[in-house]
């Protein structure tokens, strides 16, 4: 099964890394136009919108995915439902963003909840093409439309930030983007994107998607925990702080695991659903997924002050030890990052549930006690959190496959190996001074060639999976013994 990824997988991940790129060029220079107040009023708005699109989607589009047999009738019923409470849900906005913006007194908050709410009357309408893109794994199509979508949000919004819109000009970004990719799968997808909804079959819909939009509210709840209430606590410009400590990890995050486990979900619902080959598919993608997300994490959690003030200016250094703690945290949970999408991609909407209801209640205890302490303690505190997170996660895994704590270590040990010494490298040049940007682009630029130079040395001579795709892109030879 692993042997039709390739192809995939390299569309995949590839789009989140050309997303990456555009998405952070403009985050740069937006952190150079807008205060950390006005960061903070987006993250918020953001937040709220995160939550609506869990009720958009109600799970439909992992119902479509691991559903074994589709027809049209199936589709129209998809498409009508997704469109009907998308709509109710823009409605809901347009009338609630008076109230939360005198809740969280703040008027910039209402104007931005009013644009991000035509979010909601466009997406639904290309929601099914993007679903079933990702079922076909033709993810070389989607990696355009999406590239595109991005191009023009971070466009739109460096260009309107610059003209002096606030917050707004994030918003309108945002919008910008689904428009173009409206455009683009009514011209790539038109037998689905031009479908006629309808509202039947229902029942079959519901009874999967009602337990899985538990399990996504439960987890956006729990990431946005620190939007809700941060605000009301610490402020806005600590909220703006503490967003864009966390944006950088989880960006990070995006690029290198988001890209792999949009293609596992797929395979996993295709193959075997036995435990013994879902243990053997998981292992497989572990070992070659596993190198890349811990060296980007703790070099991140190393050179956490020296990132923030090349990327993001002096304003913005107290965002570092968030960022630094997120980076962490995120290492740590790399053995679990494909869980997800084994448990949904074979239908197992409970057990998903019942994880994302621990991460809630953790997330919400650590920042409601965090909150009243500051930035760092919040972010430590979440930290902890995670760890219940991941227990639960292993549980999961554990009843579905059979995969115990030791199977997580052997199959990430070959990219321990590989990595450990190559930041124990890097962090030498952490020794170096960095107190002005420059001093601390040298020092990152020092780190990043020691942690790249050691990491493929080490990879060739192990004979890690990296090594091999090293290989194939830059030419190198295998050790004889692979030939």
């Amino acid at each position: 099964m692993i042997g039709k990824l390739p192809r995939a997988t390299l569309f995949s991940v590839g789009e989140r890394l050309v997303a990456f790129v555009l998405q952070f060029g403009a985050t740069v220079i937006i952190a150079r136009l807008l205060s950390p107040a006005e960061v903070g009023v987006f993250s918020l708005a953001a937040s709220l919108v995160a939550i609506g699109h869990v009720f958009r989607q109600f799970g439909v589009g992992d119902f479509l995915v691991q559903e074994r047999a589709l027809d049209r009738d199936l589709l129209r019923a998809a498409y009508g439902m997704t469109l009907a409470v998308s709509w109710a849900i823009a409605a809901l906005l347009l009338l609630a963003a008076a109230p939360l913006a005198a809740l969280y007194r703040e008027p910039a908050v209402a104007q931005v909840l009013q644009v991000m709410a035509l979010s909601f009357l466009l997406m639904p309408i290309g929601s099914i093409c993007s679903t079933m893109l990702v079922r076909e794994l033709s993810f070389g199509r989607l990696a355009a439309v999406q590239t595109a979508s991005t191009a023009v949000a971070a466009a739109t919004s460096v260009a309107l930030a610059w003209a002096g819109w606030s917050s707004l000009s994030l918003a309108w970004g945002a919008v910008a983007g689904n428009a173009v990719t409206l455009v683009l799968f009514a011209l790539l997808r038109p037998a689905e994107f031009f479908m006629w909804p309808r509202l039947g079959e229902l029942r079959r819909i519901l009874r999967f998607g009602t337990p899985m939009t538990g399990s996504y509210l439960s987890e956006q709840l729990a990431a946005r925990v620190p939007d809700l209430l941060m605000p009301r606590s610490l402020g806005f410009e600590a909220l703006g702080l503490f967003s864009r400590g966390q944006s950088l990890a989880l960006t990070a995050h995006d690029v290198l695991v988001t890209g792999f486990v949009r293609v596992a979900r797929p395979v996993f619902a295709a193959g075997e659903r036995e435990p013994a080959a879902l243990r053997d598919t998981y292992l497989a993608f572990l070992t070659r997924l596993a190198a890349p997300p811990l060296a980007a994490f703790l070099f991140m959690a190393i050179f956490a002050e020296p990132l923030v003030r090349v990327l993001f200016g002096a304003t913005w250094l107290p965002s570092a030890p968030v960022l630094a703690v997120t980076a962490v945290s995120l290492a740590l949970a790399v053995p679990w990052y494909l869980a997800p999408g084994l448990l949904i991609g074979t239908g197992r909407a409970g057990p998903m549930l019942r994880v994302a209801l621990v991460r809630l209640v953790a997330a919400s205890l650590a920042v409601a006690v965090g909150v009243q302490i500051g930035l760092l303690a919040t972010a430590l505190l979440l930290a902890l959190a995670s760890l219940l997170h991941l227990a639960a996660y292993q549980h999961a895994l554990r009843a579905a496959t059979g995969i115990g704590l030791g199977d997580l270590g052997r199959a990430c040990s070959p990219s321990l190996r590989v990595i450990g010494p190559a930041l124990a490298a890097a962090a030498l040049a952490r020794l170096m001074p960095a107190d002005t940007a420059w001093q601390a682009l040298l020092s990152l630029g020092a780190g990043l060639g020691l942690l790249a130079g050691v990491s493929i040395a080490l990879a060739v001579l192990t004979r890690h999976p990296l090594a091999m795709a090293l290989g194939r892109l830059g030419g190198l030879r295998q050790p004889a013994e692979s030939r």
